[in-house]
């Protein structure tokens, strides 16, 4: 999708171990593009999937998923075109973004925080540096965390609804908004 939409500057929440940070590098540099992606690590550091909806903004430094992410990009000669970072969402958002990119952003992928009101704060976070036109992913489309509120959101910042791109049982639900014109589509 990057590869195909020429995108040149993105943005994933939530990098975990790196594995989707370097599907999407490869992407990006092959389009000569850029990619900020970041991580608190507070999920890790606890061994508590969805640590984070009832915490304060904690970062945690030492940690395995950071350490992975880098020795993948080193692997896959994508340093300098991804660029990692531990941050908390929405509050690090904009800074840990223009720290890496100038521009405005054409793609982002959400698999953050897999709640309601953390969508919404994720959304609103980059709302500010998207481009006119651009591509969102979201992972783990699941009802109980894309609400009514949710989707009213997206639409309005996206201009789009969103689609199931990879449905169940080949993928986790992922879905696309694209406000981009492409000819070929």
């Amino acid at each position: 999708m990057i590869i195909n939409y020429n995108l040149k500057n993105g943005y994933e929440i939530a990098t975990g171990t790196g594995i989707s940070t370097v599907a999407l590098g490869l992407g990006f540099k092959y389009t000569n593009g850029k990619l900020v992606t970041m991580d608190s690590y507070i999920e890790e550091h606890l061994e508590s999937y969805g640590a984070y909806e009832h915490m304060d903004p904690k970062l945690v430094y030492e940690n395995d998923g950071y350490k992975s992410t880098k020795f993948l990009l080193k692997h896959f000669e994508l340093e300098g075109t991804v660029f990692p970072e531990i941050g908390w969402s929405p509050n690090d958002v904009q800074d840990r973004i223009t720290k890496n990119i100038k521009d405005k952003i054409d793609f982002v992928f959400f698999d953050g925080g897999h709640f309601n009101h953390q969508l919404i704060k994720d959304i609103e976070a980059v709302e500010p540096l998207l481009a006119d036109t651009c591509v969102a992913a979201f992972h783990d489309f699941h009802p109980e965390f894309f609400t009514y509120d949710v989707m009213a959101k997206i639409k309005k910042v996206f201009k789009k609804e969103l689609k199931i791109a990879v449905p169940r049982p080949d993928g986790e639900d992922l879905c696309v908004v694209i406000n981009k014109s492409f000819s070929y589509l």
